[in-house]
């Protein structure tokens, strides 16, 4: 009895230290705070680590520490801490009382909304609100697929983001009205980095524009009561569209209100001067804001082509009037232009048509044209497997390129090419990867088989080096002092493992592309006899194989079976329309295990994106198992 009484109170003491352990750990967050403003702000860091560290053997997490980490680390540029810092963020949203943190998890989408599509972060918020514990396999997904090279250990896009939250706060706050804290230009900071080119100034200082079409006096003054001389600041990229640059416009609406994002140069100039009721017998019926937007134009011709096309829009529509004797140009015709303006600009306000972010690794590292096929089998054993076929280009043309190099045999001296496969769990943790080196003769591709008997999560990575013996012109070393100067990757969801119940009828993916050339073993060992392309030429057949597993063989040796295949075009919204020209296909087979090939004639089909669904039914049974594909037609 005193035995089970000593054990008791051992046990009540250890609840007793761990509540008031837990109870201290609340301020553990404001703790670290109270260093951060101190200025010691690597005590502040310390503690922050060691809470963590007690945390995790909890299986427990704070949010607000791991972002305060961060944020406090890319703050200082601390580089040293980075590592720790990569790691303090995931961690915060990784505990199983992440439940009580959900408003900090909302504050952390809503400083990711800038730079994610709005679908996406619908999702993500739709999810998180039932779900509190889906946002750590959400973010380190999001992070995984912006990190520019995934083979390190430190995700530099989310350190990048941390560090322009900073600059930005430090920086742009006029008047904060976004996620971070700041200004509309901090927004705009944090999504792409530092601009190209910026100004800042006044409209309406100029009056030489203003003269030149208005020698009265009296209506020059008229049209000035409307000009409230805004100041402005502009920022021009010109890494974000091909061809062409983006303005972003900043300022005060009307030229006196809240300072942010402006539409377009008619948002500085009161909305009343726009009105027909503003010309008067003093301007002899010109409405003053459409002789502002001129001049204003006139004064920005030289910043960017954005400001000269539209005056010399504006100023042709002038002198075209002035020509047939008009003092100014008809007023639905100013309208009108001026409407077209303003949907114009709501685009680029908006952020259409342009990227959701831009990192200044894209730069860093030549972008690697990848791509790769995923195909569910079941080996001899009727083991799970999946082989994932990967390459540089996928077409044709490779392929012969491929076989010439190949049979030249003149290997490069300069690059040499690495495949690496990075498996993650569901919860997009790293559980392992492979690497393959091509070799000179097949450097453009590889294949990978792996055991899938559960569902996992890949990336494909390639990479592209200069030898150590070469002058390198890149900043990131890989550890055998080869320079990454091209990077690839493709982020893969994985799918389900293929049934491997014997009783089950059972069908691999379908495999389209072009017959195998018997050099290709000779390069390196390839299981399938189709090569993948990437886009199928209508001229030549096109292939199919797929493998079929669990075929009932019944006392006559053998099984019948049909294959049902149709096609069906992808609509522009991504959608699959109705599959037509249903194909049937009639086989038998003596084994339980069967391999198929058979080509399809494409050559009436316009050059498009398409799907095809193949249909295996084994006869007089209900098993029957449909798989589908796409494929593009070039």
């Amino acid at each position: 009895m005193i035995r089970n009484f000593f054990i008791s109170s051992l046990i009540l003491f250890q609840l007793f230290t761990l509540s008031q352990w837990l109870f201290a750990k609340e301020d553990i967050y404001e703790k670290g705070l109270k260093y951060q403003e101190e200025g010691d702000w690597q005590k502040a860091l310390d503690v922050w680590a060691t809470a963590r560290d007690s945390l995790a053997k909890l299986n427990q997490s704070d949010p607000r520490i791991g972002i305060a980490f961060i944020e406090l680390v890319t703050k200082q540029k601390a580089r040293d801490f980075y590592q720790k810092a990569n790691d303090m963020y995931f961690w915060g949203f990784s505990g199983e009382n992440i439940k009580k943190f959900q408003e900090e998890i909302k504050k952390e989408f809503a400083r990711l909304a800038p730079i994610t599509s709005e679908q996406s972060l619908k999702e993500w918020m739709k999810t998180i609100q039932k779900y509190p514990d889906e946002a750590y396999s959400i973010l380190r997904k999001l992070w995984l697929e912006k990190d520019p090279n995934p083979v390190t250990t430190i995700n530099e896009r989310l350190l990048e983001h941390w560090e322009r939250i900073n600059f930005a706060r430090k920086k742009f706050t006029i008047k904060p009205t976004t996620p971070y804290g700041t200004d509309d230009r901090g927004l705009v900071y944090v999504k792409y980095g530092e601009p190209q080119s910026v100004y800042t100034g006044k409209l309406g200082v100029d009056q030489v524009e203003l003269m030149q079409w208005i020698s009265d006096f009296a209506i020059r003054q008229e049209i000035e009561r409307y000009n409230t001389l805004p100041a402005y600041e502009i920022w021009i990229y010109n890494t974000l569209q091909r061809e062409q640059t983006t303005v972003f416009l900043f300022g005060k609406k009307l030229g006196m209100s809240n300072f942010g994002l402006r539409a377009g140069i008619e948002e500085f100039i009161p909305s009343r001067a726009f009105s027909r009721s503003s010309a008067s017998r003093e301007t002899r019926g010109l409405v003053p804001g459409y002789m502002l937007q001129l001049q204003y134009y006139r004064e920005l011709i030289g910043l960017d082509p954005y400001f000269m096309n539209r005056y010399r829009e504006l100023e042709e529509l002038w002198r075209n009037a002035r020509a047939v004797g008009r003092f100014f140009p008809r007023y639905e015709i100013l309208r009108g232009l001026r409407s077209h303006y303003q949907n114009l600009d709501k685009d680029r306000i908006k952020f259409r048509h342009l990227p959701v972010d831009q990192s200044i690794y894209e730069f860093k590292f030549t972008p690697m044209s990848l791509a790769s096929r995923q195909i569910r089998i079941l080996d001899k054993q009727n083991n799970p497997q999946l082989v994932i076929i990967t390459a540089a280009e996928l077409t044709s043309e490779m392929i012969e390129k491929s076989i010439s190099y190949f049979k030249k045999r003149t290997p490069s001296k300069v690059f040499s090419v690495k495949h690496k496969l990075l498996k993650f769990n569901e919860k997009w943790e790293e559980t392992g990867r492979e690497s393959i080196a091509p070799g000179e003769f097949a450097r453009n591709s590889s294949v990978f088989t792996i055991p899938y008997s559960e569902k996992q999560n890949l990336v494909l990575v390639v990479e592209r080096t200069i030898r150590k013996k070469e002058p390198p012109d890149s900043v990131v070393t890989s550890k055998d002092s080869s320079t990454v100067v091209s990077i690839g990757k493709i982020v893969i969801e994985g799918p389900p493992p293929l049934n491997h119940n014997p009783e089950v009828l059972e069908v691999s993916d379908i495999l389209l592309g072009v017959k195998r050339p018997p050099i290709i073993n000779e390069i390196y060992s390839y299981p399938f006899p189709i090569i993948p392309v990437e886009g199928a030429e209508r001229e030549k057949p096109l292939h199919a194989y797929l493998e079929i597993y669990h075929l009932p063989v019944k006392e006559t040796g053998k099984t019948n079976f049909t294959i049902k295949y149709a096609i069906a075009k992808i609509n522009k919204k991504g959608k699959v329309e109705k599959f037509k020209h249903a194909k049937v296909l009639k086989s038998e087979s003596r084994v339980q295990n069967q391999n198929l090939q058979f080509t399809i004639d494409i050559s009436k089909l316009k050059p498009d994106n398409y799907a095809l669904k193949v249909e295996v039914q084994v006869e007089n049974s209900l098993q029957k198992v449909i798989r589908q594909t796409y494929f593009r037609v070039i």
